[in-house]
């Protein structure tokens, strides 16, 4: 199963253009690590493998950040101080980046 699910194709996708997003400066002390965006990767490729599929959308991705980040990530004063919690800006974060190619 292990070596299925590292065989499952990831897309390619890379946003064209620049585009910001203020949460991840304003809201996080600590952000995540690399081995963050490599938990989502092979989370994602389960995720599309129990959806009988052997590629990756954006949509399998979306479906792991929370669990994958959520404890990677230290807010910071002012994100507590405004009743923040990682899920919530991690939310806001999805929503700004574009999933079109």
């Amino acid at each position: 199963m292990c070596r299925t699910t590292r065989s499952v194709a990831r897309w390619q996708h890379t946003p064209r253009g620049t585009f910001s997003i203020p949460e991840v400066n304003r809201y996080f002390r600590v952000g995540a690590s690399p081995r963050a965006a490599q938990a989502m990767i092979l989370a994602g490729k389960v995720h599309a493998l129990l959806d009988g599929r052997f590629h990756v959308s954006t949509q399998d991705i979306q479906h792991v950040l929370l669990p994958a980040m959520r404890h990677r990530v230290v807010l910071n004063f002012e994100a507590e101080a405004e009743g923040m919690t990682p899920d919530t800006v991690l939310t806001k974060i999805v929503q700004n980046v574009p999933t079109q190619v």
